[in-house]
């Protein structure tokens, strides 16, 4: 939720592997900062900005092109239409441009597009539109079940029993792979033992 600790998150990550890295926080102004340390650092090529979405602002979009991010995530979701049609989200429509307009307005030329999970039942939602996103853009395309299994209350509480958060995770991950899903955002690393 901090600069510093992202900062720390990602220095941390950089020097134990060489493979590109979500930069992720709730705080849009932590991502911004990070960034700007990561492109002094010189790995800003190693960098996937996640989140694009309808509540990127133009100052962000100018940002990400200044600092050189090229890879970024774009989530196929605006929050006034949650059952939305995924396709025009990232399209856009008469009234207003569509995401993937966003991407190339902030100089993103690698774009993973996440239809969005928000609980359980958005899963197949989200799985169904991987398929017609593909088939209509072309683009690499997945979606994060966990953000579904995470906020799942009774999983939570623990009424399945001690296994059933691992079992349910994993089988949301499995779903969505066999759907044809690019990349699964499985959630924060200290699940992966």
């Amino acid at each position: 939720t901090t600069t510093d600790a992202l900062i720390k998150y990602v220095d941390f990550v950089s020097e134990k592997t060489s493979v590109p890295f979500l930069v992720d926080s709730i705080s849009r102004e932590a991502k911004l900062q990070t960034l700007m340390h990561i492109q002094k650092s010189g790995l800003i090529n190693k960098v996937i900005y996640n989140s694009l979405n309808f509540l990127s602002t133009p100052q962000e979009l100018k940002m990400l092109k200044e600092l050189g991010v090229k890879s970024a995530v774009v989530l196929a979701f605006d929050p006034k239409d949650p059952s939305g049609d995924r396709e025009t989200i990232l399209s856009g429509n008469s009234k207003q441009p569509g995401l993937l307009s966003a991407a190339q307005q902030a100089g993103i030329i690698n774009v993973l597009v996440d239809t969005a999970v928000l609980q359980v039942p958005s899963i197949g939602v989200a799985t169904k539109a991987i398929k017609s996103v593909k088939e209509k853009f072309g683009l690499p395309t997945g979606c994060a079940p966990e953000n579904a299994i995470s906020t799942w209350k009774k999983l939570k509480e623990g009424k399945f029993g001690p296994d059933a958060r691992k079992v349910c995770l994993g089988a949301s991950i499995l779903f969505t792979q066999t759907v044809g899903a690019d990349f699964v955002i499985a959630g924060p690393i200290d699940y992966a033992e």
